[in-house]
C-alpha cells in the first residue's frame, strides 16, 4: 500500500533534544517548524527539564502532529504517551540507535523501541530493511533517506577549489567518526600505519574520551576532538577525501550526506543500503584493517575519476 507523509503535515511542529543535522534538513524539507530543545544538566535532571519543556511547548502550540527524532528514546516514549490525552498524532523519525539502543544488548529498552513502534502514527526511517524491521514489529514505516544538508555558497566554492586534478601529495582524509560501537576506529587507526605521512595524513573527528588512552596513534594521523559546527566544516572542505564507515547494516552515515554536498570522495563500509544509495564517487570496504588499506588504496588511485562521479552523484541526488 502507497503511504505519504502529507495528511501529516498541517499543523505541525518537529522537537528534537539534541542538534543533528537531519533534522533541519527533514523538518526544512517538510515545512514543519523545528525545535530544538537542548539541556546541558545531568541525565536525570536533563530528562525531567526537557519532558517539561516538552509538554509546555505542545499545550502552547496545540498542534495536530508532533514529529521527534528517536533517539532519544525518552522524548519519543514521551510523545507517544502524551499523544492520546493532548489530543495530537505523532510521526517518529527512527535512526539506528533509536531502534536498536545500546546496539540491542538491552532487552527492557529494545521492548520501550518496539512500543514507540507499534503505536505512533507513522515512522520514519532511511532504508528498506528499517523498513521491514519497523513493520515485523507491527509499526506503520515509511522510508524517507536525508535531504541533501546545504551549506555556504562560500563553503562550496572554497570546496571545489581545493580539488587537485591530479593525485596531491601527501592526500589529506578526514576520518568522520563519533568514537560510538559501531565505528571500526581501532581498524582505520591500524590501517594508517600502513601508509607513510608523505602518502597519506587522517584527522579523526569527535571527542575519543578515554578509548584513545589503549591506541597507539601513528604520527600521520591527527584526533581533533569535538569541533565546534564552523571548523568541521572548515575540516571537511580541507580533506581531499572522507572516511565514514559502520558496523551497522542499514545505516546511511551523516557524513556520507555531507561528503556529497561538498563533493568529495570517500571510502563507506561495503552494505547493501550504502552501496545503493551513494552509487557513485566512493569506494566499499569491510571493516577489517586489511580491507579497509585495499580500500584506501583503490581510492587514492581513482581520486580523480572519483570527484568527478561525486560531482554527478550530488546532482542526481
Amino acid at each position: 500500500m502507497t503511504q505519504s507523509i502529507d495528511p501529516l503535515l498541517n499543523n505541525a511542529l518537529w522537537i528534537t533534544w539534541e542538534k543533528q543535522r537531519r533534522n533541519h534538513s527533514m523538518s526544512r524539507l517538510l515545512g514543519v517548524p523545528l525545535y530544538e530543545l537542548i539541556s546541558h544538566r545531568g541525565r536525570l535532571n536533563r530528562y525531567f527539564t526537557l519532558s517539561w519543556q516538552t509538554l509546555r511547548l505542545i499545550k502552547q502550540k496545540k498542534p495536530a502532529t508532533v514529529f521527534a527524532q528517536n533517539p532519544s528514546i525518552v522524548l519519543s516514549l514521551l510523545v507517544v504517551i502524551a499523544s492520546r490525552p493532548l489530543n495530537f498524532r505523532v510521526v517518529i523519525d527512527e535512526h539506528n540507535t533509536g531502534l536498536f539502543p545500546q546496539e540491542g544488548r538491552s532487552r527492557l529498552l529494545g521492548a520501550v523501541a518496539r512500543y514507540i513502534v507499534r503505536n505512533a502514527d507513522q515512522v520514519i526511517v532511511t532504508t528498506q530493511g528499517l523498513q521491514r524491521v519497523c513493520e515485523q514489529w507491527g509499526g506503520r514505516a515509511l522510508v524517507m533517506p536525508d535531504p541533501l544538508p546545504e551549506f555556504k555558497d562560500s563553503l562550496l566554492n572554497q570546496s571545489r577549489h581545493f580539488r587537485d586534478t591530479t593525485p596531491p601529495q601527501p592526500f589529506r582524509a578526514l576520518f568522520i567518526c563519533t568514537w560510538a560501537a559501531d565505528e571500526p576506529y581501532r581498524e582505520v587507526i591500524e590501517a594508517m600505519k600502513h601508509f607513510s605521512p608523505k602518502q597519506l595524513q587522517l584527522s579523526i573527528t569527535g571527542n575519543p574520551g578515554s578509548k584513545i588512552n589503549n591506541l597507539s596513534i601513528p604520527e600521520n594521523v591527527t584526533v581533533m576532538g569535538f569541533l565546534p559546527e564552523e571548523d568541521y566544516l572548515r575540516a571537511l572542505v580541507k580533506c581531499h577525501f572522507v572516511v565514514v564507515l559502520t558496523t551497522r547494516e542499514d545505516c546511511l552515515n551523516c557524513g556520507a550526506y555531507e561528503a556529497v554536498t561538498m563533493e568529495k570522495p570517500g571510502l563507506l563500509s561495503d552494505t547493501q543500503a550504502l552501496k545503493t544509495y551513494f552509487s557513485e564517487g566512493f569506494r566499499f570496504c569491510h571493516t577489517d584493517t586489511k580491507s579497509i588499506v585495499a580500500g584506501i588504496d583503490q581510492l587514492m588511485a581513482q581520486y580523480v575519476r572519483l570527484w568527478r562521479d561525486i560531482a554527478w552523484l550530488k546532482r542526481k541526488l
